[in-house]
């Protein structure tokens, strides 16, 4: 690489029948996935790591070959997953320089969590390594051996790496528990930075998608607003209810969860059996324990093991949200029928 190539003077990505002065520098496009990435990782105290990710993660774009290669035409957009390109032999790697870099700067399981992410960012997550020989050519272990793998030579980058604190604050007691913790917390500095560099991509390539969704995002409702609206169809529901023995208990459950709301974080458990009301009176509690001033959470997520199941809880929480639905739930698994995803149901964020 030659010695004049800066973030300031290369590109992080071009445009379609657009002169230069339009397109994108490499500085610009670190510095805003860099902003994004570290806010979404915020919420579970991984700000500095986030920083890292954003600041490091298209690096390799500074090499020659990827300067050469998105200045000719037809190679645009694909990092937005627009993929103009119909010659992939022909497209130039950019992430497993950078994962290299991380984890030799950074060192330790920092610096391999960091790796783990930038090397995946446009591909998925790659395994550690394979038990096969065939399986070895996507492994983090093979691109960051350099034995094996060559890349686009890249000059020393000029950024200064902070020192990273321990990823989790509260390690499992038990030795074979900490890997999943590992495991957990890369997925989530991951969906992060992919996150982070789709939207940022997307302000470019796409700036009317990028409009569309950044106005739903700022209409959605807030947890205190979907916490209302479900409480007063609670309330209708139990003005209209018969004086039964079982719609009795089901008022003494959701009011056993209101009250839980109030406990510190944790674990808990709501043995109820079927039709005594389980599906509202625990979104009540998480709705409500997520608004107490000491907890101060951001989101509600319900996660059911069978999609069936998903699929019945979210047309029971549409009905009891009315309105409010639209913008406020996201319906997300594999069996999700086109009819069914709205466009917000679309546009809506899944990052943590």
């Amino acid at each position: 690489m030659q010695s004049g190539n800066t973030t300031e003077n290369c590109f992080a990505h071009t445009l379609v029948d657009r002169p230069p002065a339009d397109w994108e520098t490499l500085a610009a496009h670190l510095h805003k996935v860099a902003e994004s990435t570290a806010t979404f990782a915020d919420a579970f105290g991984a700000q500095p790591w986030g920083q890292i990710l954003g600041r490091c993660h298209d690096l390799g774009k500074l090499s020659e070959d990827f300067q050469r290669y998105i200045k000719r035409p037809g190679a645009m957009r694909i990092d937005a997953g627009v993929e103009d390109d119909d010659r992939p032999s022909e497209r130039v790697d950019h992430s497993t320089f950078v994962a290299r870099y991380v984890a030799k700067f950074v060192g330790k399981v920092q610096g391999q969590l960091l790796a783990f992410c930038i090397a995946g960012h446009h591909t998925g997550l790659p395994d550690e390594t394979s038990a096969d020989d065939v399986g070895q050519r996507p492994t983090l272990r093979y691109k960051l051996d350099p034995a094996s793998y060559t890349i686009p030579a890249v000059a020393q980058p000029d950024i200064v790496l902070p020192t990273l604190t321990p990823p989790i604050k509260h390690m499992a007691a038990r030795n074979d528990e900490r890997p999943f913790q590992l495991a957990f917390f890369t997925r989530m500095l991951f969906s992060c930075l992919t996150d982070a560099d789709r939207t940022r991509t997307e302000e470019l390539c796409d700036p009317v998608g990028s409009a569309e969704r950044n106005r739903h995002n700022s209409c959605r409702p807030s947890l205190a607003m979907l916490k209302d609206r479900l409480d007063a169809t609670l309330q209708e529901k139990q003005a209209a209810a018969d004086p039964t023995e079982v719609n009795r208990q089901r008022n003494i459950v959701l009011e056993h969860c209101r009250v839980a709301s109030g406990w510190k974080p944790g674990f808990f458990s709501l043995n109820v059996p079927t039709g005594g009301g389980k599906t509202l009176s625990s979104l009540s509690f998480a709705l409500e324990h997520a608004l107490k001033p000491t907890h101060n959470l951001r989101r509600v997520v319900m996660a059911i093991p069978f999609t069936s199941i998903i699929e019945q809880t979210a047309d029971v929480y549409r009905a009891a949200l009315g309105p409010l639905a639209e913008a406020g739930l996201i319906e997300h698994h594999t069996n999700l029928q086109p009819v069914r995803a709205t466009r917000a149901n679309q546009l809506s964020p899944r990052r943590p």
